[in-house]
């Protein structure tokens, strides 16, 4: 089993729990990885496609784990009973779609102690809306795999975790930063290299097409628009001075 850097570091997220869903388990690695490491005793492995289901199955049995990975054909959340899992898993899709799967069964979040997410896109707007939820993030990591760059999370539910006096990380107010929200707040006060690097990169990028924009004239909206973007990548880069 081949398990990439994106979904080691999802796996690496997920505290110990008795059951996890994986939802939109694809080939049923983080699964796999889970139980393998016995960081869940029991995980329900989802997906809505038949195909990607069938094949997880398959994996599942060569590994021997039947009796502890158990597959269901299910539209995000659809598939499970209100307190049947203390965790959920979602990596490798849209952030819209990641938000519509969890709105949608807020009774199944409510006996839920930790969500792992992964968002392929509005990675800003599922930070922002996750306190709707009722949870707040209490951990991040950023990873370079094959080109691209991945961030994940795990979201911790606000009813049992530690008072916001004692750790204000779970507070929204602690999250007012809109450079926090498109970069991530632990990655920045821990000082991620990998989002270091990206930040660096995208702005050395950026500021020679602004270069390039001035050089020609006009373009007078466009520039506007970047030098608005590039606020946000020089405050972040701020924290690695601090």
């Amino acid at each position: 089993m081949n398990l990439s850097l994106r979904m080691q570091a999802v796996s690496a997220l997920v505290r110990e729990v008795d059951c996890l869903a994986d939802v939109g388990c694809d080939h049923g690695y983080v699964s796999i990885d889970l139980v393998k490491r016995n960081v869940a005793k029991h995980v329900i492995a989802m997906d809505v496609r038949p195909g990607p289901l069938s094949c997880a199955r398959e994996n599942i049995c060569e590994e021997g784990l039947s009796e502890k990975i158990e597959t269901r054909l299910s539209d995000g959340l659809e598939g499970l009973a209100p307190g049947e899992v203390q965790a959920v898993v979602i990596a490798g899709m849209g952030g819209d779609l990641m938000l519509r799967i969890l709105k949608e069964h807020p009774e199944v979040l409510e006996a839920c102690d930790q969500l792992v997410l992964q968002p392929q896109s509005e990675v800003a707007r599922v930070r922002e809306e996750i306190f709707s939820l009722g949870f707040a993030i209490d951990a991040e990591d950023m990873v370079l795999d094959d080109g691209k760059h991945y961030m994940m999370f795990s979201c911790r539910n606000l009813t049992t975790c530690v008072e916001p006096s004692d750790n204000d990380a779970f507070t929204r107010a602690a999250w007012e930063n809109p450079t926090e929200y498109r970069y991530g707040r632990f990655l920045l006060f821990e000082h991620n290299p990998v989002l270091k690097a990206f930040l660096e990169r995208e702005y050395q990028k950026f500021e020679d097409i602004l270069s390039a924009l001035h050089a020609k004239g006009g373009h007078e909206e466009r520039i506007i628009e970047l030098e608005r973007e590039q606020a946000y990548r020089r405050e972040a880069l701020s924290y690695y001075e601090m």
